[in-house]
């Protein structure tokens, strides 16, 4: 069943590589940039080795000594419904390798990409956006014969073509389409693996080879979209936030690229998880409910008020976890229940506070 209403939740980044706090101690015994779970009856601690309470809280001590609280008043135990875990994930772009050139002289030949990213969908919707990139071989006569028709001068055109391109969408590669083996061909000093990337030079050499060998090398030509910038917290909040940074394209050879040989191969992007700009812009969120208020934005200047509290480290990549319960009171004839979430995030690399919290979430689940 939907709710009908936004979760609400808070964001705890413990910076500290420290273990939750011991049982049997109070708020005050808390590190700055360490966990606690207390008791909301005795405002005693609590930890894995002890019976769970019916109702409790989280703590984290802020480096202004004053500390921070999970979602609600109070968690009950009998409303915990469980844990999710996101491990720090790196974004890594999407590559797309088109291969199988065969070029005639005198001919122009090209590729149209389709861009799809969260920047170009806010600025123009969902409607397509896409750029063509195209080249044309030399004649027969100012090439003076046919080694001008080696596939891998194609490639090489159609490469710097796409890095000329002013709006820097695309950074276009020539890669290995096999092993190359240095001994074997002139010009190349070092081994290249299939994949490897090869130079304007090593091109040259390759097309002098493939001349005066029966056995023909070749070359693929390799393309990474740009990531969008996730933009800054500079200024209060992030006007220019986007979660999914990597750039999605659809590569399709034009009709005169395009033959029976031409292949196109994609990888999928991965999207970034755990990285600090999305920490903070859950903080940023989650300051609605955790003291800032409904408004961040003044009414008479429509700049950020400043009243945003973000405890993120922005030179740490963050593991997750949410606790998602639900909280049920009763008042007057009616019982009201609200969904909760407490997120925890903590740097990559503390295992000693990772560690001690995923024990403490699994005694709760």
């Amino acid at each position: 069943m939907a709710n009908r209403n936004n979760v609400v939740f808070n964001v705890l980044p413990a910076n500290a590589n420290s273990a939750i706090l011991a049982k049997d101690k109070t708020i005050e015994d808390l590190a700055t940039g360490q966990l606690g779970f207390f008791s909301t009856e005795s405002g005693v601690s609590i930890d894995a080795t002890s019976d769970i309470p019916n109702e409790f809280f989280v703590a984290l001590k802020k480096p202004d000594g004053d500390i921070r609280v999970s979602a609600g008043q109070n968690i009950q135990k009998k409303g915990v419904l469980g844990v999710q875990r996101k491990n720090y994930e790196a974004g890594a772009p999407m590559k797309t390798t088109v291969s199988g050139f065969k070029p005639k002289f005198d001919s122009e030949y090209g590729i149209r990409v389709e861009f799809r990213n969260s920047e170009i969908y806010r600025i123009q919707g969902h409607n397509q956006y896409s750029k063509a990139y195209i080249v044309r071989t030399p004649n027969q006569v100012d090439c003076g014969g046919d080694e001008c028709l080696d596939p891998v001068f194609l490639a090489r055109l159609l490469k710097q073509e796409i890095n000329l391109d002013d709006n820097d969408l695309l950074v276009a590669t020539l890669v290995a389409s096999q092993a190359i083996t240095a001994a074997d061909v002139d010009g190349i000093t070092s081994n290249i693996a299939k994949g490897g990337t090869v130079t304007d030079e090593q091109v040259d050499a390759i097309a002098a080879h493939n001349a005066d060998n029966s056995a023909s090398i070749t070359v693929d030509l390799e393309l990474v979209p740009n990531t969008i910038s996730g933009g800054s917290f500079a200024a209060g909040i992030n006007l220019k936030y986007y979660k999914l940074l990597q750039t999605v394209i659809i590569v399709s050879p034009l009709s005169s690229l395009s033959y029976s040989g031409t292949k196109v191969v994609s990888t999928s992007p991965v999207y970034a998880q755990g990285i600090p700009n999305n920490i903070m812009q859950k903080e940023y969120h989650a300051s609605s409910w955790n003291g800032a208020g409904p408004y961040a934005i003044s009414m008479t200047t429509n700049t950020a008020i400043g009243n945003i509290e973000y405890l993120t480290d922005m030179t740490k990549n963050y593991s997750q976890f949410a606790l998602e319960y639900n909280v049920k009171n009763e008042g007057g004839w009616l019982t009201y229940e609200n969904p909760l979430t407490t997120i925890f995030a903590l740097p990559e690399g503390n295992s000693t506070a990772i560690n001690s919290l995923a024990t403490m979430l699994a005694k709760l689940v």
